[in-house]
């Protein structure tokens, strides 16, 4: 008998319980990395010049941006249809259907989802060890190509180009963890997977400790000690997985068969996926580009409102196209595509109901949340100038956030209905208008412009999307659109108090009791969202407040 098959979807899908503890678990694990994430910034922003800060985020956008279509976009949405189908259909899970087929019994299930990644893990390792070698060899090609020479700056063009040949080798362990995590995926055990990326956040905040005083001592600058750190935080993402899948049986030794049906499957969902889902990570990389031509201090800039925009990016919106993917995936695998279409309706009001009055909240309260999360140490010193120049970019990424979220719904129905060509002409199109916006906007605007230039592309990517997606689900469109509507309206009021507030306090002045208004103003903000919204009948607060209710009732 195989070690406990928790949560495996049949056609029906998992109960919607299940999906709801996946989103809390997903939602919970990240709310702590993306915590300890915006400790690590403030760590940076107040320890290290901004010239070496640029270098390292112009470095480290390099590896982050594979690192995030590795592990939580094209691997993970290519792995975890080809695992659910796996674990479903059991040993016929590679053959052609015909007609109805008998239910696989579950130890059958389980040799066929071994046998899956094992195959599955070997090509993985096929093209990831060449793939970090040769990015630590070539790092200096890597680097002009992709972010140019710092106009001329050899001094941060070289201290870059030597962080990325340290920063590189991450791409392995997040490469190789990403077939782990698409094996937890689908098989719902996901709190390993939830809780791991939190070991990168705590080796960052380790680093002036223990690795800034060994660079130091051995010659090399200061900032090495990220670079040094970012390598200890992927090894130890990947090992934290290893528990889970030995408990789930899971640890299959890599076999090498690329004819495998498994392989080709994932193969055929990868190839065009990369590009596909992936885009908004090319924009970024792409942004390199502009970024190192600007004055120094824009790539630091633009990291540091990056950050924030990111937090309800992976705390909530991440957590609800993966917590749904395997059921999503299901659904398509057994050709139910009325559920598929209820699936996705779901997704995208429960993206909208968090990201919007998110987006709304950072783009009108970024003078009280920047200096909270930066305003120490070196980043102090910049003064009001500091400030306002994140807040810039953060208003334009703030907008990001909301059409990001319903892209990844949008994306995850591609990959759950083993469908990523049909994103790749819209990605296509996607890149063009970021290039310009990016070309056109960069001089006017700066590091801002980039920003601009990033969400206008987005909203590109997402028009075009909703078009295609037609072909696989067909939601009611007509009340989705008024369920938006409601949820936009009822972030109006938080949005007008924000800015009301903001004229109101010099969040920028140093001092605990500045400090604590931003905090209690953003409580109140968030409570002004969920009044309007109840008072405004958006079906998600009823969700919401049921599911707390259920919780209390528990204790």
């Amino acid at each position: 008998m195989p070690p406990s098959m928790p949560d495996a979807p049949d056609q029906s899908g998992p109960p919607k319980s299940s999906v709801a503890r996946r989103m809390g678990l997903l939602s919970a694990g990240t709310l702590l990395s993306r915590v300890l994430g915006m400790a690590r910034e403030t760590l940076i922003a107040a320890a290290f010049p901004l010239g070496a800060t640029d270098a390292f985020f112009i470095a480290w956008r390099i590896p982050n941006a594979l690192r995030a279509l590795l592990a939580e976009g094209a691997l993970s949405s290519a792995f975890v249809p080809v695992f659910s189908e796996a674990l479903r259909r059991g040993p016929r899970a590679f053959t052609l259907r015909t007609g109805d087929e008998p239910q696989a019994d579950e130890g059958s299930r389980h040799d066929a989802l071994r046998e899956a990644i094992s195959r599955i893990r070997a090509a993985s390792l096929l093209v990831l060890i060449p793939l970090s070698a040769l990015g630590v060899l070539f790092a200096e090609p890597v680097l002009r190509a992709t972010a140019g020479d710092f106009n001329g700056d050899r001094a941060r063009f070289t201290l870059a180009v030597s962080l990325l040949r340290w920063l590189f080798p991450y791409i392995f362990f997040m490469g190789t963890a990403a077939v782990g995590i698409g094996a937890l995926q689908s098989v719902g055990r996901v709190a390993a997977l939830a809780f791991a990326p939190a070991l990168l956040n705590v080796a960052f905040l380790l680093a002036p400790a223990i690795f800034v005083p060994v660079c130091v001592r051995a010659g090399l600058p200061a900032i090495h000690g990220l670079a040094f750190a970012a390598l200890l935080g992927g090894l130890l993402q990947l090992l934290a997985l290893v528990p889970a899948l030995h408990r789930a049986g899971l640890r299959p030794r890599p076999v090498l068969d690329l004819r495998h049906p498994a392989v080709r499957r994932a193969g055929a969902l990868l190839a065009p996926g990369i590009f596909g889902l992936a885009i908004y990570q090319i924009d970024v990389v792409l942004s390199n580009r502009f970024l190192s031509s600007l004055p120094t201090g824009a790539a630091s800039y633009f990291n540091y409102a990056q950050r924030l925009a990111d937090i309800p990016q992976g705390v909530f919106i991440l957590a609800v196209s993966n917590a749904f993917l395997p059921e999503l995936a299901g659904a398509f695998a057994a050709g139910d595509r009325a559920k598929a279409s209820e699936l996705l309706t779901r997704m995208v009001r429960i993206a909208a109901f968090v990201a919007v009055p998110v987006a709304a909240v950072l783009a009108t309260y970024g003078e009280a949340v920047v200096p909270l999360i930066y305003g120490y140490g070196r980043f102090r010193l910049l003064g009001s100038a500091g400030v306002a120049e994140v807040v810039r970019s953060l208003r334009w990424q703030a907008g990001n956030v909301a059409l990001l979220a319903l892209v990844r719904q949008f994306t995850a129905t591609y990959a759950a209905a083993q469908d990523p060509r049909g994103p790749v002409w819209i990605s296509f199109v996607d890149l063009l208008a970021f290039v310009a916006l990016a070309w056109a906007l960069r001089g006017p605007m700066g590091h801002a412009g980039v920003a601009a230039a990033i969400a206008g592309s987005t909203l590109v990517q997402l028009a075009l999307l909703v078009v295609g997606v037609r072909r696989h689900v067909s939601p009611d469109w007509r009340s989705l659109a008024k369920a938006l509507l409601r949820i936009v309206a009822a972030s109006v009021p938080p949005a007008v108090a924000a800015v009301l507030l903001t004229r109101s306090v010099d969040f920028a002045r140093p001092g605990l009791g500045v400090r604590f208004v931003a905090v209690g103003g953003g409580v109140a903000l968030g409570a002004v969202y969920v009044l309007a919204a109840w008072m405004l009948r958006v079906e998600e607060v009823r969700v919401v407040a049921e599911m707390l209710r259920r919780r209390l009732r528990r204790r």
